[in-house]
């Protein structure tokens, strides 16, 4: 599993072959089903759904537990993001299918933590989406809010 940090999300954003979408939620609790149902939606018959709605549940109550987002008035966006035909480059050179899935959060104070401990098992938390996710990564500041993505691997096309 590879972590990143200062490392901008596959497919978020700048890349214009990318399919990306993306939705903002009140900063409340309440919403994070709302934001569950918006990735099973669009990743729906995937293998790897589920994973996605684990991770994006994750990263907005963390956004919500410890960032501006969960204060009054606050918000955090999901993101979804997929290279053209759902394709990227491996690192091994060879094409494979990826997705991103990313919350955004308004900041405050601290930076992501994500800790895996050799020999520990985890059960939540971004330990367990570094479990499953190709590669985990968070991009921003405390000034800035931050961006804490995982890339999840798609089944090969039959």
């Amino acid at each position: 599993m590879n972590v990143q940090y200062g490392v901008r999300a596959p497919w978020i954003g700048g890349d214009t072959s990318a399919l990306n979408w993306r939705r903002s939620f009140h900063g409340r609790v309440d919403e994070i089903g709302g934001a569950r149902d918006f990735v099973g939606f669009l990743l729906a018959n995937t293998r790897f759904a589920e994973q996605a709605e684990f991770a994006v549940s994750e990263f907005a109550g963390n956004a919500l537990r410890h960032t501006i987002s969960g204060q009054r008035g606050g918000w955090f966006c999901v993101h979804i993001g997929m290279g053209a035909n759902g394709m990227a480059i491996s690192d091994h050179g060879g094409p494979r299918a990826t997705v991103c899935v990313a919350v955004r959060d308004l900041g405050g104070s601290g930076i992501p933590a994500i800790e895996v401990r050799e020999g520990h098992e985890s059960r939540g938390g971004l330990a367990a989406i570094a479990e499953f996710a190709v590669t985990l990564g968070c991009d921003g500041s405390p000034q800035r809010g931050h961006l804490v993505w995982a890339e999840l691997g798609l089944p090969e096309a039959a």
